[in-house]
């Protein structure tokens, strides 16, 4: 398992190198928070309402991850630091200060702008929470790595900012797409395969531990990867002859045309895939990574959407 824990962090800090993208979130410190109160407005006042309370706010938030800057822009909170990376950023932002890499910001940078809360995710371990806490900045790691670690973040972090009500209205689009596949999920039930490419031809699968691996089930797939501690585990020859699936998704972190174009090779070439069905058929889906990454977001509902038409196009 410490061996596939290397592996991961090995490729992800590879992949970091090559493109800035944003990653992704429990809580290390709990900062009480002092934000002025605001009084409940009928309909024509709310907008002016809300723009007050963005003036207002006495808080300095840095977010080191941009599913966390999403979440925050969708709340209404403003935000002083976000993250360098590849990806758009929400309008609100665009004077908002670059912290760096999410999987190694800029201590130097985030400290020069005295946050007051610092919002990164949990996915990279104690080093990467203690390298916040060695460095007296007060964080919140929230956790990205499901739909029900979202619902849980957009919930703490609504109450953290006195966001309640639109975190309540987040919630409720998400909870009604869930709902949305109960009936489609106990219907039917297909077998897949879920591939998690890197650059380099590195490839994995992803279990029902990771994001990709979650939506998976919420959508009504069956993961052939089974239940695992880890996201994503090694595989080999013997084990891929073995599996039989419907259909094979692939996602991929970074440099997406690259490594799509290195994974089509090997399924072009390699014997152990070319004698998988779904591979012969062509039932090999490559993922948007704009709605499929490492962490949980609020594209969830899209890309479900996305997941519906895979899994069960309309004939």
């Amino acid at each position: 398992m410490n061996r596939i824990k290397k592996i991961i962090t090995t490729v992800f800090l590879g992949v970091a190198l090559l493109v800035v993208t944003g990653c992704e979130v429990k809580e290390s410190i709990n900062k009480d928070m002092s934000t002025e109160g605001v009084k409940e407005e009928k309909s024509e006042e709310s907008q002016k309402m809300d723009e007050s309370e963005e003036e207002e706010q006495s808080d300095i938030v840095v977010a080191t991850s941009v599913a966390v800057v999403e979440i925050l822009d969708k709340l209404g909170v403003q935000v002083q630091g976000v993250p360098t990376s590849s990806y758009d950023l929400p309008e609100s932002t665009v004077s908002a200060t670059k912290v760096g890499n999410p999987m190694s910001p800029d201590m130097e940078i985030i400290k020069s702008l005295e946050p007051t809360i610092v919002i990164a995710t949990d996915t990279l371990g104690s080093d990467y929470e203690n390298l916040f806490k060695s460095n007296n900045i007060p964080s919140v790691f929230v956790d990205l790595n499901s739909i029900e670690g979202l619902k849980a973040t957009v919930t703490q972090l609504s109450k953290r900012f006195n966001k309640v009500e639109k975190g309540e209205v987040i919630l409720k689009e998400i909870q009604e797409k869930e709902d949305s596949f109960k009936d489609i999920s106990e219907e039917k039930e297909l077998d897949v395969m879920i591939v998690f490419a890197a650059p380099g031809g590195v490839s994995m699968l992803a279990t029902e531990e990771s994001y990709i691996g979650n939506l998976v089930k919420v959508a009504g797939g069956n993961n052939l990867a089974g239940k695992s501690d880890e996201p994503f585990i090694s595989y080999n020859r013997e084990a891929l002859s073995q599996m039989n699936p419907d259909k094979i998704l692939v996602m991929t972190h970074a440099l997406p045309e690259q490594t799509i174009a290195e994974f089509k090779e090997v399924l072009a070439t390699d014997i152990a895939w070319q004698n998988i069905k779904a591979v012969q058929e062509g039932k090999v889906e490559f993922l948007d990574s704009n709605y499929f990454g490492m962490s949980a977001n609020l594209k969830v509902i899209e890309s479900l959407e996305i997941l519906k038409e895979i899994l069960y196009p309309k004939e």
